[in-house]
């Protein structure tokens, strides 16, 4: 367990992700996630980088990355 202290928000409101900045921010499922088996996963407007994973039996995954939708 990160010994570093969680802060949780929810965003209300739509944001934009800025080209070139670097986003950390986790994501909590209640079941589990389609996954994409890759270190980095290519789209159309860059990449998307995973550097771990906790699956549900608390086994760290370093080359899943989970499928979600960012709209």
């Amino acid at each position: 367990m990160d010994t570093k202290e969680k802060i949780v928000t929810t965003l209300n409101e739509p944001f934009t992700l800025v080209a070139n900045k670097k986003y950390n921010y986790s994501i909590m499922t209640g079941s589990y996630p389609q996954i994409h088996h890759t270190h980095e996963l290519k789209v159309d407007d860059g990449a998307i980088r995973c550097d771990k994973f906790i699956d549900a039996n608390g086994k760290v995954h370093y080359d899943w990355i989970p499928a979600i939708r960012l709209e």
